[in-house]
């Protein structure tokens, strides 16, 4: 239960810290004012700020202004009455989340965008003002609702994750199934938030999300507090509305003695929200098919059980808990902060809570619902929908005519209803819980629920036939500007369905433009964070630094950061679609010529330190300016851990989704990650004849495994544009991945050696000077080139190994994207 004044208390703890303290504390230290610099948390690196000059008065009263305006127009928006509890609710909101992008958009003193990240201590100005007040407010007003005063540390998980999302035919479905998840995050965050307030959330970071803002909006009219005035920057923060945000599992801070109440609390508000969402699907069906009791006892035993919720809770670890941490901790977890002398030993608390959060999953929590009949295709797991009443009693004949029957009823009256998008699949029949994820984004456009429909909503989303085509109606449409591009895209979708629906192929033949194999492969990006543990932990921070609230809340606002405006304006550059952007990690569907292209641009975007943004992305920032529209942190560079791996497999559009899902996620974490040894990007082609081609390389220029230096990926990169530029010739990449080619390399790869290196070089120099290249007529400088490209794809220098290895499946897919659409 909350104190007395509990808001009030909040609010006057912030108002306090930033009209005095602050500028209070910057004016007084004149070795700051001097040679004014922030230090990235993580990494160490500075950044220098153009400080503008400033008189503490006149600074003081001109935020203390912009404060009064503001609130007296939320008090009239919510028709609150200053000095009530409900009306401080709405303030500490406004504080939180708005107060410091108005200080910025209104360049308070002539700071700018510098407002962003000021230090909450200029003697130790690696922590921002915002981060530091945020923890400081909800430890305190934790200990003020427990009646020891104590405060506890939780983490709460959401599962399945990956059988809830992968579990799909089309994209769309992925799609949804991820912004569903997401959603159902933002539902356990919103009781945090109402209960305790959003400061006690220290992972993820709630600033800048869209889900967060329609509720900030809904509930305390902040909306107007919230808009950039920047063009480019509201463009990216509109770009991410149908984006997938939060993580399954959150983190934050509780009085210790209520922490399990609210965790149950927390599980009911995410239970309830599921169900009533997953209501709206089962009357937009019933609707349809006229289904009754059976129909929806079938409903509730498949929806009403579905998710498991896991949840931790431990007291913060102190000093005096030096054995309890010895017990429970490696010493790597918790002597450097004992050693410190911390008052608070958070990273060793954080590493304890995750460590019984990961133990609970493994207990079973519930017994699954018994499920007969026939299985949903796409999940294999529940039964197949249906409104037969006497199923079980009648024979398996009429049995499975009632499922085709109640599927083409549903599928007869719901495909015509949006265009450009079939709802039920020929032979398609769905479980509840896969129907959810397919019909919810039509379902729920007539509920109300405007936060999730303004997520869910998305009359363009494509399909992978579609995005594999990119490159072939992008061309059709350079010729004719006229093209009804709708009418080849509806095609495209119906045709899944319809095989003998209009022949689109036959029209792009009048422009001389052949839909070729080629345009029916798309590639399925995915990446992930390397090590995030360790960096959570505190084990791969770079600075002397020990893990604290205000570190923790750092590396949650540059995963942000990262996500909410590093990502998604590379993959709409490559033409592709971004499914989710959490954090660390991200997914994405593109075109299969601009994929590996997007993927660097991501991870270069992750390892900025400081960062500004224009309608491009993130750019790196070497100087803090008031002037730039604003100033961020990512997770920075040259700290070892602090990197992020990737992987795309290029499919045919007719494999099944789940298939190539579970694919990705084989080849990120156990090649990318575990063969390379992350931070590598590793590409996998599934050609529908002919099995799998995989290949990794590595991010770093300077990396090892290329035998004769440089990096391999840009080695790869040179032998497409050496094939697009005429150059090279895919029949002689083809050529060099045969068996004989493997047998005169096999005995110079049995020991690294300068000699067999220079042998190496000399056989792919022959087969360059010995193929149609010859008649290219390459320079002395290009024969070197590709020479030292063909060798450095396809053998590999791994660390520590007196082996090198063969791997011309590298060249083959080099081939593959390399070749052009001519066939």
């Amino acid at each position: 239960m909350k104190p007395e004044n509990y808001w009030h208390k909040k609010v006057t703890l912030w108002q306090d810290a930033i009209v005095r303290g602050l500028i209070d504390g910057l004016a007084k230290d004149g070795a700051f004012i001097k040679s004014p610099a922030i230090i990235h948390p993580l990494v160490g690196e500075k950044l220098p700020l153009d400080l503008p000059v400033f008189d503490v008065g006149k600074l003081q009263a001109e935020l203390k202004g912009i404060m009064d305006k503001d609130l007296g127009l939320l008090s009239e928006k919510n028709g609150l009455a200053p000095g009530t509890e409900a009306w401080a609710d709405a303030a500490f909101q406004y504080f939180f989340f708005a107060f410091p992008k108005r200080l910025r958009l209104n360049n308070a003193g002539g700071f700018g965008a510098l407002w962003d990240i000021l230090p909450g201590d200029p003697k130790d100005p690696d922590n921002s003002l915002w981060q530091q007040l945020s923890f400081k407010s909800a430890f305190e007003s934790a200990g003020s609702m427990d009646a020891s005063g104590k405060a506890a540390l939780v983490a709460f998980s959401i599962t399945p994750v990956q059988d809830f999302i992968g579990h799909a035919r089309k994209l769309r479905d992925f799609w949804a199934g991820s912004i569903l998840l997401s959603y159902l995050a933002f539902a356990g965050l919103s009781h945090v938030m109402r209960e305790l307030g959003p400061d006690h959330i220290l992972y993820p970071s709630l600033h800048n999300q869209s889900m967060i803002n329609d509720l900030l909006e809904d509930k305390y009219k902040l909306k107007s507090f919230l808009i950039e005035t920047d063009a480019q920057l509201a463009a990216l923060d509109n770009g991410s509305v149908s984006i997938a945000a939060f993580p399954n599992k959150f983190v934050f801070v509780a009085p210790k003695e209520s922490a399990s109440l609210i965790c149950r609390e927390i599980e009911k508000t995410i239970n309830d929200e599921w169900i009533r969402q997953a209501e709206i699907v089962k009357k937009y069906i019933a609707d349809r098919t006229g289904s009754g009791a059976k129909f929806d006892a079938l409903w509730s035993n498949q929806i009403d059980s579905y998710w498991k919720f896991s949840w931790a809770k431990i007291k913060f670890l102190a000093p005096e808990d030096k054995d309890k941490a010895a017990k429970l901790l490696p010493p790597d977890k918790w002597e450097k902060e004992f050693v410190a002398g911390n008052v608070m030993l958070y990273g060793a608390s954080h590493s304890l809570v995750q460590g019984v959060l990961a133990a609970g999953k493994m207990k079973p929590l519930k017994l699954k619902n018994i499920q007969e009949g026939e299985k949903c295709p796409l999940c294999g797991e529940h039964e197949a929908l249906h409104s037969m009443d006497d199923a079980g009693n009648t024979k398996a004949q009429v049995y499975s005519a009632g499922i085709k029957e109640f599927w083409k009823t549903l599928g007869d009256r719901t495909n015509p209803e949006k265009d450009n998008y079939t709802q039920v699949g020929k032979n398609e029949r769905l479980c509840a819980i896969c129907a959810v994820k397919r019909f919810l984004p039509i379902a729920i456009q007539k509920t109300g629920n405007r936060i999730l429909y303004n997520a869910l909503f998305d009359s363009k989303f494509p399909s992978t036939t579609e995005m594999a085509a990119k490159d072939f109606l992008n061309e059709l449409k350079g010729i004719d500007k006229n093209l009804d591009e709708k009418k080849i895209t509806d095609a495209m979708y119906n045709n899944e369905i319809e095989p003998e629906g209009y022949d689109f192929q036959h029209e792009a033949s009048y422009y001389n433009i052949s839909y070729t194999n080629k345009d029916k492969y798309y590639a399925l990006l995915l990446m992930d964070g390397d090590k995030m543990g360790d960096l959570i932990n505190g084990s791969t921070i770079k600075t002397e630094k020990t893990m604290s609230p205000a570190l923790h809340a750092a590396i949650s606002d540059s995963l942000n950061n990262f996500a909410r405006y590093g990502v998604n304006s590379s993959v709409v550059r490559g033409r592709g679609r971004l499914i989710y952007a959490g954090g660390d990690d991200v997914c994405a569907i593109m075109p299969v010529s601009t994929a590996i292209e997007t993927a660097d641009e991501i991870r270069k975007a992750y390892t900025l330190s400081f960062a500004a943004y224009n309608n491009e992305g993130a750019y790196p920032v070497e100087r803090g300016s008031p002037g730039l529209s604003k100033i961020s942190l990512h997770l920075g560079s040259g700290a070892e851990g602090i990197s992020i791996s990737g992987a795309i497999v290029i499919a045919h559009y007719k494999e099944p989704l789940r298939e190539v899902i579970r694919s990705a996620h084989e080849v990120l974490e156990g090649i990318a990650k575990h063969e390379a040894g992350r931070n590598a990007l590793a590409i996998r082609l599934s050609k529908r004849s002919g099995g799998d081609r995989n290949v990794w390389f590595k991010w770093d220029e300077n990396e090892s495994s290329h035998i004769f230096g440089g990096s391999r990926l840009s080695s790869f990169k040179t032998l497409i544009q050496g094939v697009a530029g005429d150059r090279l010739s895919t029949s002689l990449l083809y050529r060099l991945a045969e068996k004989a080619m493997e047998t005169s390399l096999e005995p110079l790869v049995k020991s690294d050696t300068e000699d067999n290196r220079a042998k190496i070089a000399k056989l792919f120099r022959y087969e360059l000077g010995h193929s149609d290249q010859a008649n290219k007529s390459l320079t002395k400088e290009e024969l070197e080139n590709y020479t030292n490209a063909l060798a450095g794809v396809s053998i590999i220098k791994k660390p520590g190994s007196p082996k090198l290895i063969i791997n011309q499946e590298a060249v083959i897919i080099a081939a593959f994207l390399a070749s052009g659409r001519e066939g």
